[in-house]
């Protein structure tokens, strides 16, 4: 006897609706419990490990997933759903970004405190017979004939718009600030970059707008209307800016939240490693790198309030005990800042896999404007096969067919 294959399940099917009241996440908010938590987070801040219970519940994330499948498999969304995800749009991402960070880390193998200790020079044990020119370190294997030049700087924005440059095949969009000014060599073509050298445009003043929110909105100007490529953005640290490290992150994300909501792809919100000054020790270097650790907790936390992905590139080892560090088996035992404290060839290379990784991660959730509105169209082949069955319901002695779901989101009939 045939066997027939299982009905192709609606994953809207799967998940309980949101009340009228909570169908939009940021408008859920409430004022004073968010700056009750900024506070909280300044004034903790030096002895601060963020617990997650103390940001309210991204409870937008799962019903937003169920309607991206939905959409990926054709199905028919209403319209409300369709305005569902573009409104959390953001806590979808957040979730996606986290469950990525998570999963990511898990892949991390536990090495020695010495393995931390080839990150700078100076410390690291030095292999003065392949030193690089362009590095001013040993690099243990050969690399390409023009990976050490680091010359995939960030595009003029204001040239770019004027230029017939194709995008098609761009993967994302990469907005620097300082730590991602200058990518490796393999990121062109592949991430546009278009960072921002200006540091007076970053500059934080108490009650006035970011100056990031009009970078980011200006680049955006460079893709199409019904673009949906994601759009990495790194966090700037104003030393200047009398507002303290929790206030300025929080700045970034509810602004960052505004654009993406009305942005159709991913913004995410990266946390740069911590690059050492020329005059920091290794007992320093491994207290703020901490430190940053510290940040992308606060920024994930605040991403999860607001609706905005926050995450960052870990390329630089992360303290387990005393005696223990987490890192990469595929990473070189080379160090990530020179004597200069200038980045060399396995810092590029390092934050160039995970730029790939993320955008690899975020892939599956993005579904273009043409497939959202195509799953909002009348589809009468469906309607027919629908009205056949109503007529044969009323037929006696008729068989009641079985409407099924084909690999391409079909409507079909089953035959006995």
């Amino acid at each position: 006897m045939a066997t027939h294959p299982p009905p192709i399940v609606n994953p809207l099917d799967c998940v309980d609706k949101l009340g009228t009241a909570d169908r939009i996440g940021y408008l859920t908010l409430d004022k004073e419990r968010v700056k009750a938590y900024v506070m909280h987070l300044e004034k903790e801040y030096n002895s601060l490990i963020p617990n997650p219970e103390e940001a309210p519940p991204n409870k937008w994330a799962g019903y937003a997933k169920a309607i991206v499948m939905a959409m990926k498999m054709n199905f028919l969304v209403k319209e409300e759903d369709h305005k569902f995800l573009e409104a959390n749009m953001g806590y979808l991402y957040h979730q996606v970004v986290t469950d990525h960070m998570a999963d990511l880390r898990s892949r991390y193998t536990v090495a020695s405190r010495e393995f931390e200790r080839n990150e700078i020079f100076g410390v690291q044990k030095y292999l003065p017979d392949q030193e690089c020119v362009h590095c001013k370190v040993g690099h243990q294997t050969v690399g390409g004939p023009t990976e050490c030049n680091f010359s995939y700087g960030p595009y003029d924005v204001e040239l770019l718009k004027g230029s017939a440059m194709s995008l098609e095949n761009t993967l994302a969009m990469m907005v620097g600030t300082g730590s991602f000014l200058t990518l490796h060599e393999s990121s062109w073509n592949v991430f546009l970059n278009v960072g921002i050298p200006n540091k007076e445009r970053l500059h934080l003043i108490k009650g006035k707008d970011l100056g990031i929110v009009e970078e980011v909105q200006n680049r955006i100007q460079l893709l199409d209307k019904d673009s949906v490529m994601p759009i990495l953005v790194e966090f700037h640290h104003d030393i200047l800016s009398p507002l303290s490290v929790p206030a300025q992150l929080f700045g970034y994300v509810c602004t960052l939240a505004k654009v993406q909501r009305k942005y159709k792809g991913p913004i995410v919100l990266i946390i740069p490693p911590h690059h050492p000054g020329s005059w920091e020790g290794f007992d320093e270097y491994q207290a703020k790198k901490n430190l940053h650790l510290t940040w992308e907790k606060m920024g994930s936390l605040l991403g999860q309030m607001w609706g905005l992905a926050v995450c960052s590139f870990p390329i630089q080892t992360e303290g387990k005990d005393v005696d223990t560090v987490m890192s990469h088996p595929n990473w070189a035992v080379e160090p990530l800042f020179n004597e200069d404290r200038q980045c060399t060839r396995e810092y590029h290379r390092r934050v160039y896999e995970h730029m790939a990784c993320l955008v690899d991660a975020l892939q599956p959730w993005i579904v273009t404007v043409a497939n959202r509105q195509n799953c909002l169209k009348f589809k009468p082949d469906i309607n027919r096969l629908l009205e056949e069955t109503w007529s044969n319901i009323h037929i006696p002695g008729t068989w009641f067919p079985t409407l099924w779901m084909d690999s391409q989101g079909r409507c079909v009939r089953r035959s006995t």
